[in-house]
């Protein structure tokens, strides 16, 4: 029969074969010393024992689980980017980010660095950190959280970097890393061609109403083409993206929304953030503003 059928293994204990030689028929895989701990124990379920035992097996080698992918638009795009970044305090950093989802949630990417980012002419990685969000867009369905998946972003400032950060940027390739403990490592590498020069700082948005659906609005970016408004909760890192760029009006002359109903609850406290960006969405884009953070707000 097959060499891992557990009938097999279950006919060779119940028949007391040397633990040893149960060991080599089923090419090492599960080690004599623990063949000989399941016929002691009087468990009579070799089949589960060869499962749990190959496993583990897996596990210790590298090769179990399903690797982790990086997440792509509608039209197949990966997606991950490199922009110049604006803070709220004008000062200028690197805005690194991939989006992955690791289809069987097993792996902790983040552990020890799972997922980092190394600059041009530079040997160091630098940790990206995960930031769930929660998309509600429906021309871009790849971006809700029906999977598991996750933003893994870093803003590299001049202080983390150690050099300065000019007003074109750090032009040249940047290489993402996402080591999985299971399957390894893939790479992805990002060309940052360099910018004519940064966005304007904005300011923290306005909000109007009382209600769950009140009004954002921040006055129009020097060359923004695309804005994305962000709900975060009280306390809570995970952002709810309340318009993206895509879906709704062209906000280029009159950067505004309504909150749709049924997205705030009442008694909740939010906080609300604008991201500008000159493309229409953040995954086409160069460059980025941030706004501060606007009051709390709770309908």
């Amino acid at each position: 029969g097959n060499i891992l059928d557990p009938d097999v293994v279950e006919a060779a204990i119940l028949q007391g074969v040397d633990p040893s030689l149960i060991s080599t028929i089923v090419e090492n895989i599960v080690d004599a010393g623990d063949v000989q701990g399941f016929i002691d124990s009087g468990n009579i379920d070799a089949g589960q024992f060869l499962i749990d035992e190959a496993a583990a097996a897996q596990v210790a080698a590298g090769t179990s689980g399903n690797a982790p992918v990086v997440v792509k638009t509608s039209t197949g795009k990966e997606i991950f980017n490199v922009l110049l970044e604006t803070e709220p305090d004008g000062s200028l950093t690197i805005l690194t980010y991939i989006r992955v989802k690791d289809p069987d949630g097993v792996a902790t990417l983040e552990v020890g660095g799972g997922v980092t980012v190394k600059i041009p002419n530079s040997t160091n990685p630098i940790p990206l950190t995960s930031r769930g969000s929660v998309h509600i867009s429906p021309t871009q369905p790849e971006l809700t959280d029906t999977l598991v998946k996750n933003t893994f972003e870093q803003s590299l400032s001049a202080s983390l970097l150690g050099i300065s950060i000019p007003s074109t940027g750090i032009p040249g390739n940047y290489i993402f890393s996402i080591v999985d403990p299971d399957t390894g490592t893939i790479t992805r590498t990002k060309n940052f061609a360099g910018v004519s020069g940064p966005l304007p700082a904005i300011s923290k948005p306005s909000v109007s109403g009382t209600t769950t659906t009140p009004t954002l609005s921040i006055s129009a970016v020097s060359d923004a083409v695309g804005y994305m408004f962000i709900a975060t909760t009280s306390g809570d890192p995970v952002r709810q993206i309340l318009f993206d760029g895509v879906s709704g009006p062209n906000l280029s002359s009159s950067p505004q929304i309504t909150v749709p109903a049924g997205i705030l609850q009442s008694g909740t406290q939010y906080t609300f953030q604008v991201e500008a960006f000159d493309a229409i969405t953040e995954e086409g884009a160069t460059r980025i503003s941030t706004s501060a953070v606007s009051s709390p707000y709770t309908p």
